[in-house]
């Protein structure tokens, strides 16, 4: 009796844990799979991620708007370094061509010689490595002038005070080169923003040099 009592209990318990597992199955939520902006199925939950992303975002559109400002400034100065260069040593390079003319003008075998003179300076320029092939016979007297007693007499005597009182007159040869220059980039790059400056265009650099006659 006492066995079957036992067994009785032992089935009733049995049952009551089937159903208590049965019933903890039903009411457990399954898990739902990972979506976006969650960590293994659940969300971070943290406002610094979202306002790093932000910030990150907003600091990029910044530096582009600043690129964007700086890049024509910054375009300019490079072009304006790189011809202003090249106009600085073209300038240097026809005013020692002016002075090769002028040491060849007041020696005694170059003064008058005019031509001579001329072919001299356009030499010097060529071997300057600067293009002299718009400089012909017939317009080198345009961009190679030559002032001598022979063809300007009044202009190429001079008065001149001695260190021990009076005055003496001299005679001087006068070699002026007028060389035309382009802007190659800077012009350019400022009629990108205003195409009707004309800043940057062509001019023409000059040079004069003025020697004593040796007579």
């Amino acid at each position: 009796m006492n066995h079957e009592n036992t067994v009785s209990q032992r089935m009733s318990r049995f049952s009551l844990l089937r159903k208590d597992s049965l019933t903890c199955r039903v009411a457990s939520p399954r898990a739902s799979p990972p979506g976006p902006g969650t960590s293994g199925g659940f969300k971070s939950g943290n406002p610094f991620e979202s306002r790093r992303n932000h910030s990150k975002s907003t600091e990029r559109g910044a530096e582009l708007v600043e690129f964007a400002l700086v890049l024509p400034i910054l375009l300019v100065v490079i072009a304006g370094l790189w011809d202003f260069g090249r106009a600085f040593r073209t300038y240097q390079a026809i005013t020692n061509a002016a002075r090769e003319g002028a040491r060849l003008a007041v020696v005694p075998a170059g003064i008058n010689q005019k031509e001579a003179i001329q072919n001299r300076v356009k030499d010097y320029l060529g071997k300057s490595s600067l293009d002299t092939s718009f400089i012909t016979s017939g317009n080198i007297d345009t961009y190679i002038n030559v002032r001598n007693p022979l063809n300007d007499a009044g202009n190429t005597a001079l008065t001149v005070n001695l260190p021990n009182g009076g005055t003496a007159v001299v005679t001087v040869s006068r070699v002026s080169v007028n060389y035309p220059f382009t802007f190659m980039i800077f012009g350019p790059v400022i009629k990108l923003w205003v195409p009707s400056s004309t800043l940057g265009g062509s001019i023409t650099l000059k040079s004069t040099v003025t020697m004593q006659n040796q007579v």
